[in-house]
């Protein structure tokens, strides 16, 4: 069974298992445009261009975005109900430091 995954056409579609992973080191390697691999894959390109920007975040390329790890890691605190606006640190905040705290702290004050 498949990824299901936003077609261009704005509705859902089945792609093969990896299919998608495969796409995306294809679109990092080759240099080709996102949205001309996005089309031969039958998605839709911002999905994929969402794909590629989190896989940059989670190699360490980009500091403007959370890794997978500290997303789930976050998304699993707010539902356990951790508090996060005052946490005991040692040491700089290091989502302040890339200028994620903001974010963080929005993400935890919604409801």
């Amino acid at each position: 069974m498949g990824e299901k995954i936003l077609s261009r056409h704005g509705e859902t579609t089945e792609v093969p298992p990896g299919a998608v992973d495969r796409s995306v080191w294809s679109a990092l390697e080759s240099g080709r445009p996102i949205a001309h691999i996005a089309a031969d894959l039958g998605v839709n390109s911002e999905v994929m261009r969402k794909r590629v920007r989190q896989t940059d975040a989670d190699a360490g390329q980009r500091k403007d975005m959370l890794t997978t790890e500290e997303a789930r890691s976050l998304c699993d605190r707010r539902r356990c109900g951790v508090c996060l606006r005052e946490p005991a640190r040692i040491g700089p905040d290091p989502l302040a430091s890339v200028g994620l705290r903001d974010r963080v702290d929005l993400l935890v004050a919604q409801p």
